[in-house]
This record gives structure tokens, C-alpha cells and sequence, in this order.
């Protein structure tokens, strides 16, 4: 949720600041591939001026709507009510109807619990 809910972009350290993950990077690469997308990528240096990180961002409306039916579809598996139709319109709006999806490789084993399930279950 936090990835669709910043439309601005996240880093690497916000993962790790606000989800409590290992990896951020592990957590937007699980996303696009669960989603079937490609987050854009854009380097950020590090606040002590030593190296950088990513900011990860969705590229488009419909790329922000995959990734709320994965979320949809992680929380259903928890027991947990799905995003409402008024959830998904509002996560969406502010991405860029006009901009192309960014079709990914699909996708479709999720056996084991990965982190973005995780992430779903400490926002939800």
C-alpha cells in the first residue's frame, strides 16, 4: 500500500522506515512482479552523501490498478474485505491516465507469503 499510495515515488528507505521490512528493494521487485508491471526507477544519493538509492514509482493509472488488485487479492487471502471499488478510484486518480501500461512478466505463484504480503497485513 505505501508503493500506491505515494504517487510521488518511495525510497528504498521509506520501505524500510515504515513497512519494518529487510529489504525494500525486495519489496518493490516483488510488486512489479506479482502485478505484472515495471516501476520506474529514479537514483536518489544517500542522506550521508556516501552512495544512493532508488526512489520507486508507478508509472501509470493502470499500473497503480494492478497493483491495488494484488493488494485486493493479499488481503482476501487473509480473511480480510478486499479494497472497495471507492478504495481503488481513490489510490488511482492521481496516476497518469494517459501514460502507457508497463507490462511485466507475469507473474502468478504466491505459495509462499512474501513481504508485500506482510506489508498489507501491518497497513491493514
Amino acid at each position: 500500500m505505501l508503493i500506491i499510495s505515494s504517487p510521488h515515488g518511495v525510497t528504498e528507505n521509506d520501505i524500510l522506515r515504515n513497512c519494518h521490512l529487510s529489504s525494500g528493494r525486495n519489496y518493490a521487485n516483488l510488486l512489479e512482479k506479482a502485478a505484472q508491471i515495471h516501476l520506474k526507477r529514479i537514483p536518489e544519493p544517500n542522506p550521508d552523501g556516501i552512495g544512493s538509492h532508488y526512489r520507486y514509482q508507478i508509472r501509470s493509472a493502470q499500473d497503480a490498478f494492478c497493483s491495488a488488485m494484488v493488494i485486493s487479492k493479499l488481503m482476501m487471502r487473509r480473511g480480510a474485505s478486499p479494497l472497495s471499488e471507492d478504495e481503488v478510484r481513490s489510490l488511482t486518480r492521481p496516476y497518469d491516465t494517459s501514460a502507457p501500461h508497463s507490462e511485466g512478466k507475469p507473474y502468478d505463484t504466491w505459495q509462499e507469503e512474501p513481504e508485500v504480503a506482510r506489508v498489507v497485513k501491518l497497513e491493514g
